[in-house]
């Protein structure tokens, strides 16, 4: 065999191998090809199941970023000895040690016979800053709220007497009408105040017939009664009672009165209440969502 022929069938079987080689690899590029990583798979039920179960806001209006500080700063921790200080001098302690203005109400102590230099006499030590004005506030039948930018000392008549309304969103917990029932009853019962339906509301609630007539003629107007009456009145405590406290259930008023109502086309609850009750339906449903998911969690 001439050189000329072993050459030429050399460079036809390294064309072979390579042509092999080629085929293989491009064989086993289509195998991989199905098999793309798991994270670049999006799953659209996951999406879903995100949007019905996030919040973005436990209610509306959302607090100012100043209101946000001042909450904040009654979860601090604190501490102080007063023996024998006036009142206005033991505000003026706390607003400059958490930098919070703190103003009290001269004209709403004056109306419970009371004055700023009300003398206080009490020790406190690891205690938030919150707890510690209940301690201070509330054997003078005097509290705090938070409005207009300030921390307010006031009378707890008045703020018995000084309701805010809120949105609550709640499209994560109450799917039905029943959902919607069984929350209002759990705000209503909770230990937050002082919930009392009128006799209007009682006998219409006790209507079985009322319940459905009114479900089918108001669903779709995206408002509709729980129980057969979504406004629900509740009596707020007037301080002077035997325990003295804001939460006295032997002292109620009719004239101070809040209600919850369900909306179900904005997965709401519209309450009017006081800052205080507003605070622990905020406690509630945040205890509420966290049983749900630590449930879910197991």
């Amino acid at each position: 065999m001439t050189v000329y022929k072993r050459r030429n069938i050399r460079c036809a079987a390294l064309a072979i191998l390579i042509g092999g080689m080629f085929v293989s690899g491009w064989s086993i590029s289509l195998a991989l090809g199905d098999k793309k990583p798991a994270r670049l798979v999006t799953c659209s039920a996951d999406k879903n199941i995100a949007k019905k179960t996030t919040l973005k806001q436990s209610f509306y209006p959302a607090l100012t970023a100043r209101e946000e500080n001042l909450e904040a700063a009654l979860q601090a921790e604190t501490e102080a000895n007063f023996p024998e200080i006036p009142l206005d001098e033991v505000m003026t302690y706390f607003s400059e040690l958490h930098n919070v203005p703190v103003v009290i109400q001269a004209q709403d102590l004056g109306a419970i016979g009371l004055t700023p230099e009300e003398p206080i006499n009490t020790s406190l030590k690891n205690i938030t800053f919150e707890n510690a004005l209940e301690q201070i506030l509330d054997p003078l039948n005097l509290t705090y709220v938070v409005d207009r930018d300030l921390i307010l000392i006031t009378s707890q008549a008045n703020a018995d007497a000084t309701f805010k309304t809120r949105v609550y969103p709640v499209g994560d917990l109450c799917q039905t009408d029943d959902d919607y029932q069984a929350l209002i009853a759990a705000i209503q019962k909770a230990n937050l105040g002082i919930w009392e339906r009128s006799g209007k509301t009682s006998r219409a609630m006790n209507s079985a017939q009322n319940k459905k007539e009114t479900a089918s003629s108001d669903k779709d107007n995206g408002f509709f009664n729980i129980q057969g009456s979504v406004i629900v009145e509740v009596a707020s405590p007037l301080p002077g009672g035997a325990s003295g406290g804001k939460h006295n259930p032997g002292s109620t008023h009719p004239n101070y009165t809040g209600t919850i109502s369900a909306v179900p086309h904005s997965k709401s609850l519209v309450i009017s209440q006081t800052y205080h009750t507003h605070k622990g339906i905020v406690e509630l449903l945040t205890q509420l969502r966290k049983s749900r998911a630590d449930q879910r969690g197991n």
